[in-house]
């Protein structure tokens, strides 16, 4: 529907019979910058909202800590638990590491974290900073 509805609107324009609607301004709203504060992880929210921070804010970039060092995730792929059991670790946690990222428990699954960009360094493919850092399953945990 959404694909069909803007060939719709595209074919409007081009035909110069797009309505125009005068927008109601005691119905607009402001939206400020997002700012650094607005785009910290918060492991603890369900991993839809997390992949919308991660993918919506190339800047300032979504961004979590580990070892009090800032760490800004760029790429992850959900991960939703079809159970409990599945979570399996503690939110923020990071529970597996594998050769191209690491799995990140959130509160209704785990994002697979596959690019980085540590505090003061360039951007990294998640499993090359996973190595640096010494990473194992459970021995780490984002706040």
């Amino acid at each position: 529907m959404g694909v069909e509805a803007m060939l719709e609107a595209v074919d409007l324009v081009k035909a110069g019979k797009a309505p125009k609607i005068k927008q109601d301004e005691a119905l607009a709203t402001y939206e400020g910058l997002c700012r650094a504060a607005n785009a910290k992880i918060d492991w603890g929210k369900p991993w839809e909202q997390i992949d919308r921070l991660i993918r919506g804010n190339p800047a300032p970039g979504a961004w979590t800590t580990l070892n009090g060092k800032t760490v800004k995730i760029l790429d992850a792929t959900p991960m939703p638990a079809k159970t409990p059991k599945e979570i399996g670790g503690k939110l923020g946690e990071i529970v597996a590491v594998e050769e191209d990222g690491f799995q990140v428990v959130c509160a209704d699954g785990r994002m697979k974290v596959t690019r980085v960009q540590p505090e003061g360094e360039a951007k990294a493919p998640a499993g090359d900073f996973a190595k640096a850092e010494g990473m194992t399953p459970k021995s780490a945990r984002f706040e």
